[in-house]
């Protein structure tokens, strides 16, 4: 957790000073977790990946100077909106086991079943549902996530005083605290032997491809949701996203990439310019240097609900609806890439939808 909430707050510190995508955030996103576990486990340890990081970041520097960012533009818009329900049921399905308070797999999940954790679940997630009929001057000063870490907490705090209410120590969040000392030492950093080897290299193209996909396809995602209906420059994204990528590398945070998710939820609560990133990003480093302590005090189903709602509208039934109302065409290619980005990864359910769009058309 600590690596990425220091990748989340670098990320936002350093991309808007490229960038010149007005609603874009950055950090770690679901389309990389797969990428990120198996090749931690693959390369024997998180140092080596904070490695592959740092040559994966070169390497879009690299991506972006040689202006290869054109080419997203082939995808098809069937696949980008298959590939963002994919990745709002995967965040759905991840997140259900923290919302009912499990550490365990999605198949001995009820053998787990927390009263306390899914009842903070269910009254977030209420919230969310009736945030939208508030009088409008409440919802600016209250955000509905914000409300939501905040209520969360306060549920903990009254529930830790009935037995079968009771959060235990595993359902919280847990960030070290003690200032900059502390999250330091909780840090890995790479070694520069870590850099010579092959497999390490190998993993940092993995990387730096799967990172690059997703930042562009997500870029053009949020600049068709933005309502101002700016078109943001891709190449110059990917100069952002691969210096974003070396930074994180040497502080020890995991890689990040343009995140969907944080996108939608910064579209969502009204952010016009780059200023709304970046000033995420000094509010995460405060957080993580001065705050840990509050952090701590939040509940994890309470993420979860959040998480949980932005999977919700990512793929909302209306998504399906307006796919299958514009033919086969499009619904085929949205439906296969949404089954292989659950299945197996973001790229391969890119590939996929590409390919089945490509039949479709013939």
């Amino acid at each position: 957790m600590v690596s990425g909430m220091v990748a989340a707050a670098a990320a936002c510190l350093v991309v808007p000073f490229i960038s010149r995508a007005p609603l874009l955030v950055t950090g770690p996103a679901a389309g990389m977790t797969a990428i990120v576990l198996q090749e931690v486990h693959l390369l024997g340890g998180l140092e080596r990946l904070l490695a592959a990081t740092v040559i994966a970041g070169a390497l879009q520097v690299a991506l972006g100077l040689l202006r290869t960012g054109r080419f997203v533009k082939l995808v098809p818009e069937s696949v980008l909106q298959g590939m963002l329900a994919g990745i709002g049921i995967y965040i759905i399905r991840t997140q259900c086991h923290v919302a009912i308070g499990a550490q365990m797999g999605a198949t001995k999940q009820l053998a787990a079943f927390d009263p306390g954790p899914l009842l903070i679940a269910c009254v977030s997630l209420l919230l969310f549902a009736c945030h939208r009929w508030m009088p409008a001057r409440w919802r600016s000063l209250l955000p509905a996530e914000l409300s939501v870490a905040a209520l969360g907490a306060l549920m903990a705090a009254v529930f830790a005083k009935w037995p079968t209410l009771a959060l235990r120590p595993e359902h919280f969040v847990k960030m070290p605290s003690g200032g900059w000392n502390a999250v330091r030492s909780a840090l890995p950093i790479p070694a520069l032997a870590d850099f010579a080897m092959p497999r390490v290299w190998m993993v940092a193209c993995t990387i730096a491809f799967v990172a690059s996909i997703e930042s562009l396809l997500t870029l053009r995602a949020i600049d068709g949701m933005d309502a101002l209906k700016r078109t943001s420059p891709v190449n110059r994204e990917l100069v952002a996203q691969g210096v974003a990528n070396v930074a994180c590398g040497w502080l020890g945070g995991i890689p990040v990439t343009a995140s969907a998710v944080r996108s939608v939820a910064n579209l969502q609560l009204g952010a016009r310019e780059r200023l709304s990133s970046l000033v995420q990003g000094v509010l995460l480093a405060a957080a993580v240097l001065f705050e840990a302590r509050l952090l701590n005090l939040i509940p994890l189903s309470a993420l979860a609900a959040v998480l949980i709602w932005v999977g919700f509208r990512l793929a909302a039934p209306k998504v399906w609806a307006q796919q299958f109302r514009e033919g086969w065409g499009s619904f085929v290619p949205f439906l296969g890439t949404l089954i292989a980005v659950m299945s197996t990864d973001l790229l391969n359910g890119v590939v996929l939808g590409i390919v089945l769009a490509v039949v479709s058309g013939l």
